[in-house]
């Protein structure tokens, strides 16, 4: 989402289900997109409109380019590191992002 911002969008679109979400994206100026459930794009109106649509999920192959984005101060990604833990307590961390319990967007794991 932050990323996208690099390449200078025309406009970026937020959506998801959870408001706490929604208000960060909408703070931080970013694109959030989790879906709940299924989602049905309603192709017969859509016909003759010319529309490209893109999905995907976080792509590793850039995530070295990304850290040293993170490194260079290029890419502020505090703001979406709600929750720390460390590896010992990985699974307690997995249930509170799951359950999307406290608030929570993102933790950051101490690896000792």
């Amino acid at each position: 989402m932050m990323c996208a911002r690099l390449y200078s969008p025309a406009k970026i679109i937020a959506l998801d289900t959870d408001e706490s979400r929604l208000e960060t994206a909408y703070r931080q100026g970013l694109i959030v997109a989790m879906y709940e459930e299924n989602q049905s794009i309603p192709l017969p109106f859509m016909y003759g409109k010319n529309l490209t649509f893109k999905t995907g999920g976080a792509d590793g192959s850039d995530c070295g380019k990304i850290m040293e984005l993170i490194e260079k101060g290029r890419l502020d990604t505090s703001c979406l590191i709600t929750h720390r833990t460390t590896f010992d307590k990985i699974l307690e961390a997995y249930d509170v992002f799951e359950s999307k319990k406290d608030g929570i967007i993102k933790y950051a794991v101490k690896v000792s």
